[in-house]
């Protein structure tokens, strides 16, 4: 397969680098449709799930490292599947818009809606997660928050995707 270029991917700088099989053009639409939220935040999520997980296995309380709390270890958890879930459902959309157009516009408001949503979620529980740390400036933590209320406002929020979602499978 020829390595995709990086004009394949305007206007949208893609975090995970997808091949398609189709002229460059696809390429370019799939980035567009499926836009900064879901691809540039995936990438911005990961971070977000580094620094907390880094600094879960270097925080000790009572004696113990944090990470070993199972109130600490199930929103971890919880996290990695929202992302992994979120790449899942991004494969399929940019795939969709590559093999299947008929049914990528349900697919890519699927992936937004679920994005969205999950992008926020972990930016809370990682504030949550970091304690009274996470709020400080001085601390990145409260960047990955930020972030996710800003590109809910700038992309649209996952109350008109799941809308969408329903219109378009027939609800």
């Amino acid at each position: 397969m020829p390595q995709p270029r990086e004009s394949d991917f305007e206007p949208v700088r893609c975090i995970s680098l997808i091949q398609f099989r189709s002229p460059p053009g696809r390429a370019a639409r799939c980035a567009r449709y499926l836009g900064p939220e879901g691809t540039r935040t995936t990438g911005r999520r990961e971070g977000g799930h580094a620094l907390i997980v880094e600094y879960a296995k270097q925080r000790v309380q009572f004696g113990s490292l944090i990470g070993r709390f199972q109130g600490v270890k199930h929103p971890l958890a919880e996290m990695y599947v929202d992302i992994e879930s979120i790449k899942s459902l991004l494969y399929y959309a940019a795939w969709c818009l590559d093999e299947s157009p008929e049914e990528a516009p349900l697919y890519v408001s699927m992936a937004k809606a679920y994005a969205s949503d999950a992008f926020t979620r972990i930016g809370i529980d990682g504030i949550e997660l970091h304690g009274a740390l996470g709020y400080t400036w001085e601390y990145d933590a409260q960047l990955y928050l930020k972030r996710s209320k800003w590109a809910k406002a700038a992309y649209g929020g996952s109350d008109h995707h799941y809308d969408r979602v329903a219109s378009l499978g027939g609800l």
